[in-house]
């Protein structure tokens, strides 16, 4: 599901005729008040008195921010609507979706990167616990990293990572403590997965190692599974 009032963004006019025509799941337009769009949670996430108790199918709430969100938005009529969104008892967590490049092409300009810093700068900056914020580098993306993204998430509600995990995140890479993971990964990492745990778990699975690949890189994907399989080793 996704809503209507998306149709008036002109920033997002390369966005809306993907979600009109997507096909799996099939998204219908509807007026929301506290999100852009609603992806259906994988069968796997719903347990049998789940489905006996509730024939409303459980969905991830997403925001869907661009450049423009940033730069031609107020700022505090932006954060007050981001920490609405972020109170939203939802499970899994509601997250973001900041689109990088709406345009034609394919890669991010210099001002695209400024505007999704400040955006973070800005979500660290907030009283409450803000979203995980996912970046995506053009709309033909959009769907299939979220997909993606939902398919991985764990079933139960997962809490904001403590102050002191962030330090460590940079250390859950094969090449530390010689070169830990940079602080664009780190910053990346800290979005996708709320705790060292959840790392772990990610990539036990190859659906959870996907993720990792798309928004850190292979390399670095890979540098943070060979770091977890060394640690099995040892115990």
């Amino acid at each position: 599901m996704f809503c209507s009032s998306l149709r008036q963004r002109r920033d997002l006019a390369s966005v809306f005729p993907i979600l009109t025509k997507a096909n799996s799941p099939r998204l219908r337009e509807n007026k929301l008040t506290t999100h852009d769009l609603a992806l259906p949670l994988p069968a796997a996430h719903s347990t049998g008195s789940d489905r006996q108790q509730s024939t409303v199918q459980r969905c991830q709430l997403f925001l869907l921010l661009t450049p423009e969100s940033v730069s031609g938005t107020d700022r505090t009529s932006l954060l007050s609507r981001i920490e609405r969104f972020a109170t939203l008892t939802t499970d899994p967590s509601p997250a973001i979706a900041f689109l990088l490049f709406v345009g034609s092409g394919q890669i991010p300009s210099s001002n695209s990167l400024h505007a999704y810093t400040t955006l973070q700068i800005w979500l660290h900056e907030m009283a409450t616990t803000s979203p995980p914020i996912l970046p995506i580098a053009s709309p033909a993306q959009l769907l299939p990293l979220l997909k993606t993204f939902v398919a991985s998430s764990p079933p139960t509600h997962r809490g904001p990572a403590a102050p002191s995990s962030r330090s460590l995140l940079r250390q859950i890479t094969a090449t530390a403590p010689a070169r830990p993971l940079s602080e664009h990964s780190t910053n990346v990492l800290s979005d996708i997965c709320h705790s060292i745990g959840e790392v772990a778990t990610m990539t036990a699975s190859g659906q959870g190692m996907q993720v990792l690949e798309d928004f850190l890189g292979e390399q670095d994907a890979k540098n943070i599974e060979s770091f977890w399989a060394e640690e099995w080793i040892c115990e």
